[in-house]
């Protein structure tokens, strides 16, 4: 599996399920949901929490996993520490003559990340 936690725009069908997403300049149509599920957000990296800990130092998760820190609303100074992001795994294709793949979307709230490619 390999890391990516990039912003994407994703367009969900009518029963809200992914549909179509966008990443890096390409559209990707959903051909299959493999699965989805719900998991907790990392709050023991939150801001607050390593101010609380004494480390001002910047987000350990999100450097070792090479992508950017969660959205912005789940850092947000009043936001809530025990969010939950949706994780969809989906099998996708950016054509007709292009391989389709299995990748992971994350979702929270209106953000979503790109947040691995399943090899």
């Amino acid at each position: 599996m390999r890391v990516r936690n990039e912003p994407i725009a994703v367009r969900l069908s009518s029963d809200a399920v992914p549909a179509q997403f966008v990443w890096r300049r390409r559209l990707w149509r959903v051909l299959a949901v493999q699965r989805s599920w719900v998991e907790a957000e990392p709050w023991w990296d939150d801001p607050r929490v390593r101010r609380a800990r004494g480390q001002d130092a910047p987000a350990r998760w999100s450097s070792e996993l090479g992508g950017p820190s969660p959205p912005p609303e789940a850092r947000s100074p009043g936001g809530d520490l025990l969010g939950d992001r949706t994780i969809w795994r989906v099998e996708a294709s950016a054509g007709a003559s292009a391989q389709a793949g299995v990748y992971e979307l994350a979702c929270r709230g209106s953000e979503w990340l790109l947040r691995a490619i399943v090899d």
